[in-house]
């Protein structure tokens, strides 16, 4: 999550419209590989099923937000 955060920071700060949607696709992937994570923790029952909704929801409102 602090990779994410760092890129959207960079994606924020730049203004070359095409490095901005490189970043934006990077933050993409990295919050897909996050979402396969929490699933596998689920599965394995490392996370409870409330605290795996609560946060596969967040995840997809960032999603939304950065237009993946």
């Amino acid at each position: 999550m602090l990779e994410i955060t760092t890129l959207v920071v960079a994606a924020y700060h730049t203004k070359d419209g095409s490095r901005k949607r490189e970043i934006l696709s990077q933050i993409n992937l990295k919050s897909e590989s996050v979402k396969i994570l929490l699933r596998l923790a689920k599965d394995v029952r490392a996370i409870e099923q409330q605290h795996y909704i609560d946060y596969e929801s967040r995840l997809q409102e960032i999603g939304k937000m950065i237009g993946g």
